[in-house]
């Protein structure tokens, strides 16, 4: 067996036009699951964040450290259903008992 045919012969996984990843707006409306306390930095993303009424759901995307003087909260990177981009401190915000936080 050649070097090429044996190259052919192995199939890599590849994207498919049925299994395209979902935008922020999209995963905000899907129902909300229990999801672990959060211990790291990285565990913020994929969180859901709540407005201060409780009636809007957005979903984190990324985050970075707060840039006010003095403050050690993260800033966390929040897409709304409507298309909308906030960037909320975690030390303003309330962790919830199921993993996710609350503006306020």
């Amino acid at each position: 067996m050649t070097e090429t045919s044996a190259r052919s012969a192995v199939t890599m996984p590849t994207k498919t036009a049925t299994t395209k990843a979902k935008r922020a707006v999209d995963r905000a409306n899907e129902p909300v699951e229990e999801m672990p306390p959060i211990e790291k930095d990285a565990d913020y993303v994929g969180r859901r964040v709540y407005n201060e009424g409780g009636t809007e759901a957005g979903v984190v995307t990324s985050y970075y450290g707060c840039t006010l003087g003095g403050c050690r909260g993260m800033r966390l990177c929040v897409t709304w259903p409507d298309g909308g981009r906030t960037r909320p401190c975690t030390k303003g915000c309330t962790f919830l008992g199921n993993g996710h936080l609350r503006i306020g």
